[in-house]
């Protein structure tokens, strides 16, 4: 997982799910962002597919420009972009 394009960029390396990423008190904060909620989505895997739920946060998560319903997880597709709140942008690229 990485954040293409925000400064600054970041790449972390998942192992451990469920993950949760948000603004703070997360597996991964990412503090910058005010439009984020602390705890934002969560990662996971059932059946060797990856998994993004949002955590009903306050300005939502997008695949695209859908915004994904509330603690429904939705499929991760390989080399994934979501969207958390307005700017923050996560890259998924599932690890062989």
């Amino acid at each position: 997982m990485e954040t293409p394009g925000a400064p600054p960029e970041k790449k972390k390396v998942i192992t451990t799910f469920p993950f949760v990423i948000g603004r703070d008190g997360s597996d991964f904060n990412i503090p910058g962002d005010q439009t984020l909620s602390r705890q934002h989505v969560e990662i996971s895997v059932r059946d060797n597919k990856f998994f993004i739920t949002d955590l009903e946060s306050r300005n939502g998560t997008y695949i695209g420009e859908t915004r994904l319903p509330p603690r429904k997880p939705t499929s991760l597709g390989n080399s994934s972009i979501v969207r958390l709140g307005h700017r923050t942008q996560l890259k998924f690229e599932p690890q062989p």
